[in-house]
Order: C-alpha cells, then sequence, then structure tokens
C-alpha cells in the first residue's frame, strides 16, 4: 500500500493514517438500529466492495459502476469513495471493524472462516465466467495466474469447460486444464506428489 497514490493516482485511497485489511470475516458484536437481516452472533464474511445502494447503478444490479463504488480497506473507483473511507474508516486488520449491512455475507456453520477468506476471489472468477457466458465445450484463457486467475481455472474445471489455460505474464508461463483438478488440489494442501508442469509461451 506504501506505492498506491504513486502506482494508482487516480483510485481514490483511504486518508492516513489507515487500517488495511481485505475479505474479513468474523462475529457480529453490534448492529444498526435499522439492520434487520443480520444479528449479534452471526458469523460472516465481509464483501469489500461496497456501493451507495440508491443510485442508477446499483438500482440496476450493476455496482459497480456506481461512481461510490470501493473496496473497504483497499481503495476507492470513484469520487464518491472518499466519503464512503470516511463512513467506514476501519477494515479488515483491527480486532474491530464496521461495514454496512448489505456487505455481509451469512456464513453457515459447514463453512470454516478459513475457506470464507476465499470468498471473495471465488466470486471475482465466478462473476467473470458468468459475465463471459462461460459453459460447457468452450475454451478459457485467464490472463493473469493470479489468485483470482487459479480460482478461474477451478470454476472453469466445474462448468466442464473443454479447455482452459492461465497465462503469468510475467513469468511467461501457461498452465492449461487437463492439470487442473490435481493441481488445484495441491494448492489446497491436499496431499499430493504431482507437480505441475508449465509450458514457455512464445
Amino acid at each position: 500500500m506504501a506505492h498506491y497514490a504513486e502506482w494508482f493516482p487516480f483510485l481514490p485511497l483511504p486518508p492516513l493514517p489507515a487500517i488495511y485489511g481485505l475479505d474479513p470475516f468474523g462475529e457480529v458484536v453490534e448492529i444498526g438500529t435499522q439492520v434487520k437481516s443480520i444479528k449479534v452472533g452471526d458469523r460472516v464474511y465481509v464483501n469489500p466492495g461496497t456501493c451507495c445502494g440508491s443510485c442508477h447503478s446499483c438500482r440496476c444490479g450493476q455496482p459497480i459502476n456506481c461512481d461510490a463504488y470501493t473496496f473497504l480497506g483497499y481503495f476507492g473507483f470513484g469520487p464518491r469513495s472518499k466519503q464512503v473511507f470516511v463512513d467506514y474508516p476501519y477494515a479488515g486488520f483491527p480486532e474491530f471493524m464496521t461495514a454496512p449491512a448489505s456487505s455481509l455475507v451469512k456464513l453457515p456453520a459447514s463453512v470454516s472462516y478459513k475457506a470464507a477468506a476465499r470468498l471473495g476471489y471465488l466470486g471475482a472468477a465466478y462473476s467473470a465466467l458468468r459475465k463471459a457466458g462461460a459453459r460447457a465445450g468452450m475454451s478459457v484463457i485467464v490472463s493473469g495466474a493470479t489468485g483470482v486467475g487459479h480460482e478461474d481455472l477451478w470454476r472453469c474445471e466445474t462448468r466442464n469447460c473443454s479447455n482452459a489455460c492461465v497465462s503469468s505474464p510475467p513469468r511467461g508461463f501457461t498452465c492449461c486444464r487437463p492439470a487442473i483438478a490435481r493441481w488445484m488440489n495441491g494448492c489446497a494442501g491436499t496431499p499430493t506428489a504431482w507437480k505441475p508442469t508449465y509450458s514457455s509461451m512464445q
């Protein structure tokens, strides 16, 4: 975060000193008087994507086009993000944080906090594939082998896409679908002797 103002001068950042932390989870300890769908004691994941909820884009189900759209504890995307940072100044690293009720995702008992920490990446991957219309028999290329890129590979596998490759431009390597299931198992900590084979991209 030390270099964000230099790297992304066009993105609104939280005023310093700031408390960062993306994709937090925990237990609700207090709620506002108008909150009806969440109660104290609920286990939740906090979706960092926050919007105003009342503009045309939000009402049309396109919150990322809201000029207040902000990743809590990270950076904003529009001019009204500065106010969001004022309204919700603490992100995931402190012991307590505040968040709008609309950003809370209730976790069933079967979902651990460790698994909940991946919801942001899974959601981004799922949303990208859904918007692209990925389905059985299609070929998919994911440019950028980040956490989201690897989640995209897993989602391609679950959607029965016939071919899926993820590229990592800085390293210049690619990992393709036949290895996905075994490779993801290895990444998830499942004991395996198999290691992925990467091929150089020209």
